[in-house]
């Protein structure tokens, strides 16, 4: 008799903690969508203006990170990193672009530099990548 009592508290639990998985990284996910907007405009005005995107600061490499994907293109050194819980677009040592998550959904971090827009991050098939001009350059499957 305990053991189905065990069982049955052990369903209700993992139903109650799905739906709220659930619902948090929706909201997560729109979280996102609205950085990711605010970031797209800063660039667009950043461009149109025709000033260079500075970046957020130098990227500090004595901290503890991993290395999620690595390309050079056109002199560009790009490395996607995660350190501790933010996932980071670093290009030639600055950090252009960041996403801060405990738990990792697909996202896209961007930034134009001299006319090529690079993006990287983690697409909806687990996968890693680099794009430069719309050319993927570099991608690796994320098994987490």
């Amino acid at each position: 008799m305990i053991g189905y009592k065990v069982i049955g508290g052990f369903m209700i639990f993992a139903g109650v903690f799905v739906g709220f998985y659930g619902i948090w990284s929706q909201i997560a996910h729109r979280k996102e969508q609205k950085r990711s907007e605010t970031r797209r405009k800063k660039q667009k005005k950043t461009a149109d203006a025709g000033l260079p995107d500075t970046g957020l600061r130098r990227a500090d490499t004595t901290v503890k990170h991993r290395v999620l994907l690595e390309a050079t293109v056109y002199g560009y050194r790009i490395c996607y990193r995660r350190v501790k819980s933010t996932n980071e677009l670093v290009v030639n040592g600055v950090v252009y672009d960041e996403i801060k998550a405990a738990l990792e959904f697909y996202h896209d971090l961007t930034v134009t530099l001299d006319g090529h827009r690079i993006h990287a991050g983690l697409d909806e098939d687990d996968f890693s990548y680099i794009i430069v001009d719309g050319q993927r350059i570099a991608e690796k499957k994320r098994w987490i």
